[in-house]
């Protein structure tokens, strides 16, 4: 999982980089908070932590310079051994601002590394905020190896952390609750004073707090948000910034004793073996900590409350739609949809005004807005302005972009917020004018059989007989999962002519369906007793068992951005109506750049998928000319070694109709009981009798000849179900698994499947997914394929990605 959010993450920035909104350079040389130089560029800023405008005042500067003059650029030491000069003052001096003892660090995540594993121990529990920050996520996962616990709970959602704390505290000496007092996306808050009500009714509840966005503009002597809450108490830890709005550098623990502090002290690995933090910006912090410690904090914190409640004030009068409390330095303006975000970006960019863009992974893949900060460097002139051309431009943006606000109360329903305001004159309803037209049929029988074989009967086994299969098996079921609602999606342009066609199905997923084995098969075992435990129902491309391409375009391609744009409205409100967690598109080339830059523009998240597996057009004479031609010397010679020398030790049998369908089904059990690749349902014994029944399908079994079957009763080893029309496609295999290591059992089916295609002249054997570097033995090409998933709730996957797995482990020890 981390290794597709990492090459997720690597598209969606490069995306930015490439429109030139991320990676900016700035160039002033003269620096004063209130403005800057991108690209020769000048630009009001609004996209500073440094809330009270301290990073410029002459003071912190000074102490900076004589820092250095008198101690040099840095000690470097341990702080194991000797501490820099000026360390004993800084931490003086802010212990005496929180009122308890305080640690120093480089910066707040190497502070969260030196207290979180020495303070939570075994016999512990942990819990986090869905948005804690990522800092703290990554240490608290870590803590999995020792067997603790992590769970995860919805965002500020008291009602379930209450539920369980409750159980974790049945089992566990301490309970421990990670959150964020100020979160830096949405620019909102913990609920500090219920958490601490809580605490009052579970002794075994602690809170660790990152108040990094809380310092300084918040807070008796500038201690921050959570701490101008609730007083700290035995049961708590705080870390914050001295980056943000403390305007110096490193990172701050405070603990509720001395002896918390002596053993973080004493054992905290990047206080040990890290370097320390610069003299300048110990010296730096001394003259803030000075501030922080005098009245003028007040008139500071005072300054920038008035041009918060100015610029939210403003932002309300002009109807623009906050995320934000409008009570915190930070706003969030949602458009939805990246491309929108990145219009308005740039629109705000060209008028001369910096502000940021939040997208994915920072929010989820929908919920892309555009994010700015006050500060004390920005006049009520800036502010105006600034508000003044974002209310102009963010309704510009989203008419360009064919959004309404209506599409942001989708996007944004789950997260909380003040009641989006639809502006005067601007309707809640898209402009729907368009000359194109979708149509959905529910059922492939109103799709005319010459339009859909022309376009899909060569890309797999989805023929207009092979959906028809599927609607008859997958229809009128007792188990939710096997009953699938399917939509036939045709456009059609002026004249009436199919410009786009594809299918999509409603079903029930797991949504560890992707995740790596080892977790899901953690999560099946508690799925014995809770079957839906993690499940979610989607809008699939295609459907759960058919592989290949399911989007076609007649004479067009994706760049008939009219076309999508029609199919990506119907899709949003099928996923709406039917209240779906998800829309998953597949199976596109992982290659194709644009592709991916249009979907995540339409805000998808590509998904790496398990290479697609095609012998297309063999074209050989006999197993002779394949085996010559198909394969270089060392397949050769394996597939001898491997296949063939068992070939004559099998009776092969190709049927149609009735069989052992009890034994069929018991084979696919057997894989599907050790195969957790791709982890979807169980399929229903019904399909299985569909496809021996059908025409369009043969089985094939394959027994061991008598004198190497030690059995009592002579059963197939394996059966494969193959659609057999213009292409050859091995739906499901089946194997008994006592025999398969002894005979290459798996290796001699696709033998034998290669070898029907070949003596029937196939264009193209399509072999699916999973087991690709078996396949690429036999000659069988790799596709790499993605899909693009837009969710409407990410808390699932969350929960999922805390899971321990064993390439997790392996990665963290290394």
């Amino acid at each position: 999982m981390k290794k597709q959010t990492t090459a997720l993450t690597n598209d969606i920035i490069n995306i930015g980089v490439k429109r030139g909104l991320l990676h900016l350079n700035a160039s002033s040389k003269n620096y004063d908070g209130r403005q800057l130089s991108v690209n020769d560029h000048h630009m009001l800023n609004f996209g500073s932590y440094s809330y009270l405008g301290l990073e410029n005042d002459h003071r912190l500067k000074q102490g900076a310079i004589n820092a250095i003059l008198n101690h040099g650029i840095q000690y470097p030491s341990s702080r194991a051994y000797v501490s820099g000069g000026l360390y004993e003052e800084l931490e003086s001096k802010l212990s005496t601002i929180f009122g308890a003892p305080a640690i120093i660090a480089p910066s707040t995540a190497l502070i969260h590394q030196s207290t979180i594993p020495i303070i939570i121990e075994e016999g512990d529990a942990v819990i986090l905020d869905q948005q804690v920050h990522s800092s703290v996520q990554d240490v608290v996962h870590k803590l999995k190896l020792r067997g603790i616990p992590v769970e995860i709970v919805r965002h500020n959602n008291l009602e379930q952390l209450e539920q369980l704390v409750s159980q974790l505290s049945r089992k566990h000496r301490n309970v421990w609750y990670f959150i964020d007092g100020v979160y830096s996306m949405y620019g909102d808050v913990a609920p500090i004073q219920k958490l601490n009500d809580l605490q009052l009714l579970y002794p075994q509840l602690h809170l660790y707090i990152d108040d990094a966005h809380g310092m300084s503009w918040a807070g008796e002597h500038g201690k921050g948000y959570a701490l101008s809450k609730i007083a700290l108490h035995e049961r708590m830890i705080l870390a914050t910034s001295l980056n943000k709005a403390f305007a110096a550098g490193g990172g701050v623990v405070v603990l509720p004793n001395l002896a918390w502090k002596e053993k973080v002290r004493n054992c905290g690995g990047p206080l040990i073996f890290s370097g320390q933090l610069q003299n300048s910006a110990l010296g730096a912090g001394i003259a803030c900590a000075d501030i922080h410690l005098s009245p003028e904090i007040y008139n500071l914190q005072d300054q920038l409350m008035e041009k918060i409640v100015y610029c939210d004030s403003l932002l309300h009068a002009l109807q623009v739609p906050m995320i934000s409390n409008g009570d915190t330095p930070i706003f969030f303006i949602p458009v939805g949809l990246p491309r929108v975000g990145y219009n308005l970006v740039q629109r705000m960019h060209q008028e001369g005004f910096l502000v940021n863009l939040a997208v994915f992974p920072a929010v989820p893949e929908a919920c892309t807005g555009v994010r700015f900060t006050i500060t004390n460097h920005l006049n009520k002139v800036d502010i105006k302005r600034m508000a003044t051309l974002l209310g102009e431009h963010f309704l510009g943006a989203m008419s360009e972009e064919g959004r309404t606000i209506s599409d942001l109360d989708k996007a944004f329903k789950r997260v909380p917020h003040r009641p989006f305001i639809i502006p005067e004159g601007q309707d809640s309803q898209k402009n729907t004018s368009n000359a194109l037209r979708l149509e959905v049929k529910e059922t492939i029988l109103d799709v005319a059989p010459e339009l859909w074989d022309t376009l899909f009967a060569q890309k797999g086994w989805y023929s207009h007989h092979g959906m028809q299969l599927l609607e008859s098996v997958f229809s009128n079921n007792k188990l939710e999962e096997h009953n699938w609602k399917f939509y036939y999606v045709t456009i059609y342009d002026e004249i009436g002519k199919p410009v786009l066609v594809t299918v999509f199905t409603e079903v029930l997923s797991k949504d560890d369906l992707l995740a790596p084995s080892d977790v899901s098969k953690k999560l099946e075992s508690k799925r014995v007793s809770a079957p839906y435990y993690l499940t979610s129902k989607v809008l699939l491309m295609g459907t759960p068992i058919t592989e290949g391409q399911h989007l076609m375009f007649n004479n067009s391609d994706i760049s008939n951005k009219r076309a999508m744009k029609l199919l990506l409205d119907w899709v949003e409100n099928i996923r709406e109506e039917r209240n779906l967690n998800s829309v998953i598109l597949r199976d596109f080339d992982a290659n194709d750049s644009r592709v991916m830059e249009y979907f995540i523009d339409q805000g998808f998240i590509r998904v790496a998928l398990p290479q697609t597996n095609i012998m297309e057009n063999p074209g050989y004479k006999d197993m002779n000319d394949y085996l010559s031609n198909a394969l270089n010397y060392k397949k050769r010679y394996k597939l001898k070694k491997e296949v063939l020398a068992y070939e004559d030790k099998f009776d092969v049998i190709w049927q149609k109709g009735a069989g052992d369908f009890d034994t069929w089904f018991e084979l696919y059990e057997s894989v599907k009981s050790q195969n957790f690749e791709i982890n979807d349902f169980k399929l229903p014994p019904s399909f299985f009798k569909a496809m021996a029944m059908s025409e369009d399908f043969e089985v094939c079994e394959l027994y061991l000849k008598p004198e190497n079957d030690t059995r009592k009763k002579r059963k197939p080893v394996a059966v494969v179900f193959c659609f057999t029309g213009h292409v050859l496609a091995p739906v499901l295999i089946g194997i008994d698994y006592d025999y398969a290591s002894i005979f290459n059992v798996y290796k001699q089916a696709i033998y034998q499947v290669i070898k029907k295609a070949i003596g029937e002249n196939k264009s193209s054997v399509y072999f699916g997914m999973t087991a690709e570097e078996t396949k690429k033995k036999f000659g069988v090409k790799q596709h790499p394929v993605s899909a693009y998933v837009s969710a409407s709730d990410h808390y699932n996957y969350q929960v999922i990605d805390a899971v321990p797995n064993i390439e997790e482990i392996k990665e963290m020890i290394s």
